[in-house]
């Protein structure tokens, strides 16, 4: 694992987004160990970039989006808000790139990037996750310079949730907290396979201490799906 890049697995301190609705935790909060997933960040984590730009309205875009192959990178569509454009950030390099889907109800968005970068593009499983199973989070939380790694484990996969004014249903909930900047991040198995995109983090709910986070996320099925209806869209307008 490049030691100069990414932090330990560890949970990392992350800013509320939204407002939830969430059932009670399956599981309780255990540690993950990361040893089995070293060789998949190793190999993944240069697909993964920090997004920024300004928003047609002059707000701020921060987030994370992964490359999935043919110049296309997903990230949630709360990140690029009402953005055209914005600049992804890969190891090799700031790659332009234009909007050209955005779904606010599935908090899903599509960019087409200028060039791709000289990654290997992640893959988007078409498999369910299992509750229990182990996975890690990669993004680029606001304030730190580099690409942090979270571990977690998946407590549900049917949680709805409320977002920003949207209802999110059959959202995959994990025990670990999404920092500000990571949501559009890619949640990998062991073998470095995409299982979901982060997209919220929330107060636990239930059994869980209440001061307990979890994460929330848009299973790799339903990304697919977009990228398939949006990879020939043309550039989104202002709005």
């Amino acid at each position: 694992m490049k030691t100069s890049r990414v932090a330990a697995v560890v949970p990392v301190l992350a800013s509320l987004v939204g407002c939830s609705m969430l059932s009670p935790g399956l599981l309780p909060v255990r540690p993950v160990d990361s040893g089995p997933f070293a060789a998949a960040v190793e190999a993944g984590s240069g697909a993964v970039g920090k997004v920024s730009g300004q928003s047609c309205g002059g707000g701020t875009v921060v987030g994370t989006a992964f490359f999935v192959g043919d110049r296309l990178a997903v990230t949630a569509a709360h990140v690029v808000g009402g953005a055209r454009r914005v600049e992804v950030r890969f190891d090799t390099g700031v790659i332009n790139a234009e909007v050209i889907g955005r779904d606010p109800g599935e908090d899903t968005a599509l960019l087409r990037l200028a060039s791709a970068p000289r990654q290997t593009p992640l893959t988007l499983t078409a498999a369910p996750l299992n509750v229990g199973a182990e996975v890690v989070m990669l993004g680029y939380p606001i304030p730190q310079p580099g690409l942090v790694i979270t571990g977690a484990r998946i407590t549900a996969v049917n949680e709805t949730a409320r977002l920003d004014g949207q209802l999110l249903t059959n959202l995959i909930a994990a025990d670990a907290e999404v920092p500000v900047g990571t949501s559009g991040g890619p949640i990998i198995d062991a073998a470095g396979t995409v299982q979901a995109m982060a997209n919220a983090s929330m107060p636990g709910r239930g059994g869980r201490d209440s001061s307990a986070t979890v994460t929330l996320a848009i299973p790799a099925e339903r990304l697919a799906a977009k990228v398939a209806a949006w990879r020939d869209n043309p550039a989104l307008g202002c709005g």
